[in-house]
């Protein structure tokens, strides 16, 4: 099928005026193909500009770009947007999701703002996993922190979501992500409540001192100085909301007969105002004309009962007169002078920058910044050790005054819009600084050449840093804990000496950036690593053996690069190995035999590489895996010879194309958390038993490309079972005849694959009560007959596979009134369907075009 260009391209937007203008083609997953000038594409994004300049294997041949895995509808739209810079609300409505992915991959970043805000809009309890994922693959961080604030105002909500239940089996990492987050979020709360509630004290007493002195010297309504008559005939003071009170109460200390036994309460309260001036009262000798002043500042503090009391008063005095001092920096009719100090309290003018820079933040403009939100001081309140604001919206660069802050312990700027370069010299300063998270912001230039010799924690992943990692910076870090810099551009080689310069490491992560090279050896000096990501690099050469002295190593993570060699047996050293994540390498050879010695293991992914061998036996020991992934290696065996009985966590077991042979193995069935199964592409045959049955929780099965048997028989097993929402067999069961009718259940399913299976007969009637399907394939099939119009009632199918048979008649025009096709409620309904294990639609290239949603999968197709 051959698209034409999106009507909203024209003649006219050839620029140059030049009919013979180069086109290029983009090809859609549905095999579209869409002609567009190579000088738009090229003008319109660097990556664009780089697939077209890329030479061609045969010089005859038409240069094409393929963009897949996006509906074909939304790369017109993409399209038409790099020529004409718009796209409709409807658009966006249908493709958003898609639009945002492509802008990332292509670097359109005006069309990746767009999306972002009209995804943001778009938030629902519903989509905003969704949407929070997407958020971290395309690096759209303010979409990424309104899903965090709505998930964590609405937690209870999409706690019960299918996008939650996802996350929770399939990305741990988000999951605790999240819950800190929302953790911090809660502490932040509780502490602003409380520093609100505290302070608004402290201003209230601050009032009362400035009234108690405007009532003794000026004289207000009903009392005034001893050399003043009151003003009973004025007006009722408003210059102070206490101050009607405040002459009560001195009128009542005045009468009062108990007061001298301090048995009145009010008396007890006035008479500690009195004292709290006294305190605070700068006058000299007895000019002051607020009574009592004078006694309590020749007495001091020998009416202090104990040194506990005597220190809770200082530290109320020195609250109030911060309060007193607030009160003058916002009220512009005073004179405000501010003296300059070495003591970090004064240096903590040096925040009110980040006012100015970041006013998001809502900085107060006081004196003393502890109280302020996200600031944490000593115990005399004179230094600042902590600032912690993270996901406020902050955007621009850091600030170079924040290095006056020496006594910094803690710092945490994540998940904010911050930019550009880290300042020159910006952690110099710092003797004390033990965590610094610039996390998940858009910063950029290279890792500092000084990090201070005190850092445990150092995270600044998720940016746009670059260049190498310079050993020099790292040499000093005798006490760092966690490391990691992952999702960011760094080149080179890792660097060598870090576990030889920082023992201590518990978590190492250089994942998600673009090394080269080996992986050193020299991790095994990291004795306390639990945590090594390197993964999704462009690493080459062996696994270092040195790793496999890790012994308390629990995750090791190197997928997506270009490793080479054999896993070697000492790999089983790691006893306490939970994570074993070796998947898109080129690693070859057998599962090490002695791989049961990882009894903690939960998961086990080895998938894309070239393994051969067979499984070995001592697999069995480890009883607590959870997920099993070995699909697209050369690993063979009977399949029944392996014993799975053992495996009662097992949830996902995927041992796709692969050369595994005989018949499914019963012991398979004693899995009972199974809920995925992929068998597809490798020599099994047989019939399906009925104990498949007792898989209770299975919802995915996949066993395509291989040689089963009886039609009948499995479709009339798996449709008396509850939970599966998805059933592949294509490629199976050959030449038999597919039953018309008799066949009742299959009441959750949501995709059934039986294409090229040269199945005989006629379209089953029995699909009419298949109320919740969505995908269909029947095609390369003998099927004969006409197509049922009563399709159309089927609500939720959007996805039909009829190509290659030999059908008969028009085509049914029911089939343009399907309800999933109409409604945009329905569709919307799709795009939160979640698949347990991806949907391959081209076998061939199992690495590649994979679906991991509903909504990606290609457009209906009935040829």
């Amino acid at each position: 099928m051959i698209c034409t260009r999106p009507a909203s391209l024209t003649e006219s937007d050839n620029v140059s005026g030049d009919v013979t203008e180069t086109y290029i083609q983009i090809v859609t997953s549905g095999g579209r193909r869409i002609p567009v000038h190579a000088n738009i594409l090229a003008s319109a994004s660097t990556v664009f500009e780089s697939l077209i300049d890329r030479p061609r294997k045969h010089r005859s041949s038409e240069k094409s770009i393929p963009i897949l895995g996006v509906p074909c509808d939304a790369v017109e739209v993409f399209v038409g947007f790099l020529y004409s810079g718009k796209y409709t609300e409807e658009d966006i409505e249908k493709h958003g999701i898609h639009l945002l992915a492509l802008s990332h991959v292509y670097l359109i970043p005006q069309l990746k703002s767009r999306c972002t805000k009209a995804l943001i809009e778009r938030l629902t309890i519903d989509n905003v996993i969704d949407a929070l994922q997407l958020a971290r693959l395309c690096d759209a961080p303010d979409l990424y922190l309104k899903c965090m604030k709505l998930v964590s105002n609405s937690f209870k909500a999409v706690e019960e979501t299918e996008g939650w239940k996802f996350l929770q089996n399939h990305d741990p990492f988000l999951e605790l992500e999240i819950l800190q987050f929302i953790d911090e979020t809660e502490s932040r709360r509780k502490k602003i409540r409380r520093k609100r509630k505290e302070q608004s004290i402290y201003f209230e007493l601050s009032e009362a001192m400035d009234c108690l002195e405007h009532i003794c010297t000026e004289g207000c309504i009903n009392v005034g100085p001893f050399d003043k008559e009151p003003m009973k005939n004025r007006a009722p003071c408003n210059k102070f909301s206490t101050c009607q009170g405040l002459q009560l109460s001195i009128q009542h200390f005045v009468n009062c007969k108990k007061r001298i036994n301090e048995g009145c309460v009010r008396c007890k309260r006035m008479w500690q105002l009195f004292k709290l001036h006294a305190s605070i009262c700068e006058s000299p000798g007895s000019s002051c004309r607020v009574p009592l002043c004078r006694r309590f500042k020749m007495r001091g503090g020998e009416e202090m009962k104990n040194k506990k009391e005597e220190i809770r008063w200082e530290l109320l005095v020195k609250k109030v007169v911060l309060a007193k001092a607030t009160s003058s920096l916002l009220l512009p009719k005073r004179k405000r002078v501010e003296e300059e100090s070495t003591t970090e309290i004064a240096k903590a003018y040096s925040l009110l920058s980040l006012a100015t820079n970041f006013p998001n933040l809502n900085l107060s403009a006081t004196v003393d910044c502890c109280p302020w939100d996200g600031i944490l001081c000593d115990d005399k309140r004179d230094r600042v050790i902590r600032l912690s604001i993270p996901e406020r919206g902050l955007w621009g660069a850091i600030p170079s005054s924040l290095q006056n802050l020496t006594s910094l312990s803690f710092l945490n700027l994540s998940y904010n819009f911050l930019s550009g370069p880290l300042p020159d010299g910006l952690f110099s300063s710092f003797n004390n600084l033990h965590t610094i998270d610039l996390s998940y912001n858009r910063l950029s230039g290279y890792l500092p050449d000084t990090l201070p010799s005190t850092l445990q924690l150092l995270d600044f992943s998720s940016n746009q840093f670059n260049g190498r990692t310079q050993t020099a910076s790292l040499q000093s870090l005798h006490s760092l804990i966690a490391f990691n810099i992952s999702n960011n551009n760094f080149t080179g080689s890792i660097p060598p000496s870090i576990c030889r310069a920082s023992p201590a490491l518990v978590v190492l992560d250089f994942s998600l950036n673009d090394f080269t090279g080996n992986i050193p050896q020299g991790f095994g000096a990291c004795s306390n690593l639990q945590i090594l990501s390197l993964g999704f690099n462009s690493l080459t050469g062996e696994i270092p053996t040195d790793i496999n002295g890790v012994l308390y190593l629990q995750h090791l993570l190197l997928p997506g690069n270009s490793l080479t060699g054999e896993i070697r047996e000492n790999i089983t050293n790691l006893t306490n190995l939970r994570s074993l994540i070796l998947f898109g390498n080129m690693l070859s050879g057998s599962i090490p035999h002695s791989i049961g010695k990882l009894s903690m293991l939960e998961k086990l992914e080895l998938h894309i590489n070239r393994l051969n061998g067979t499984l070995p036996l001592s697999l069995m020991n480890c009883t607590k895996l959870q997920l099993l992934n070995l699909r697209v290696n050369s690993l063979g065996g009977r399949l029944s010879d392996f014993d799975f009985s053992n495996f009662t966590q097992l949830s996902i077991l995927d041992f796709g194309k692969n050369q595994f042979s005989r018949v499914l193995p019963k012991s398979l069935f004693s899995c009972k958390s199974l809920t995925a199964i992929r068998l597809a592409t490798n020599k099994l045959d047989g019939e399906i038993s009925p104990s498949i049955l007792e898989l209770s929780s299975l919802s995915f099965l996949s066993l395509s490309n291989n040689t089963f048997r009886n039609i009948t028989q499995a479709l009339n097993i798996l449709s008396s079972h509850e939970k599966p929402t998805t059933l592949i067999l294509s490629k199976n069961i050959f030449n038999e005849t597919l039953p018309a009718a008799g066949i009742s259940g299959f009441l959750n399913l949501q995709i059934m694959g039986l294409g090229d299976c040269k199945l005989f007969g006629q379209f089953p009637i029995w699909m009419m009560s298949l109320t919740n399907l969505q995908v269909f394939d029947l095609s390369q099939n003998n099927i004969n007959g006409v197509i049922p119009g009563w399709i159309q009632t089927l609500p939720n199918l959007f996805y039909l596979d009829l190509s290659n048979n030999s059908l008969s008649g028009g085509f049914p025009v029911e089939l343009t009134r399907l309800p999933a096709l109409a409604s945009q409620q329905v569709l919307d309904q799709v795009n939160t369907s979640y698949l347990e294990l991806p949907v391959f639609v081209a076998p061939q290239n199992a690495s590649y075009l994979r679906y991991n949603q509903l909504s990606t999968l290609p457009a209906l197709r009935c040829t």
